[in-house]
């Protein structure tokens, strides 16, 4: 299964998450993933001022499911180390997604890390990240 990381490339069966690299979303039934770089990355922006090592902030979880509709979820996480032009962040929950064939849960788990570029996906409060999931029609429960 191919997997790719961030908001715009959404194709059957692609796992999609807000970074380039980390764990990110997988199959619970499996290991670590190996991750594609995010094609259109906000390079020209720049993140918010409130963006520091240590801070707690919502990123957002989203899979393309089989049939070709998205679902996506906020989870908080914690920054844990400020770039030039990227951040790491640190999932403190865990969130499922869904179910496809052959794997019980596609999910972030609580640890898992990723590199987020794209400045627009990283949130204060989950009411930001689920009022971006729901603009997108993406929000489930």
């Amino acid at each position: 299964m191919n997997f790719v990381l961030g908001v715009s490339l959404m194709l059957s069966f692609q796992m999609l998450l807000l970074s380039n690299e980390g764990e990110g979303i997988r199959c619970m039934d499996e290991g670590p993933i190996v991750t594609e770089a995010k094609p259109d990355l906000a390079d020209d922006k720049d993140f918010p001022d409130w963006v520091q090592r240590g801070e707690y902030c919502y990123g957002i979880a989203v899979f393309a499911l089989p049939d070709g509709s998205t679902v996506g979820r906020s989870l908080r996480a914690r920054i844990v180390v400020v770039a030039e032009e990227q951040i790491r962040l640190r999932a403190m929950e865990s969130v499922t997604l869904g179910q496809v064939e052959g794997c019980s849960a596609m999910a972030v788990g609580y640890g898992d890390t990723w590199w987020e570029k794209d400045p627009t996906e990283v949130f204060q409060t989950r009411e930001e990240a689920d009022a971006f999931l729901a603009e997108k029609g993406w929000l489930i429960d």
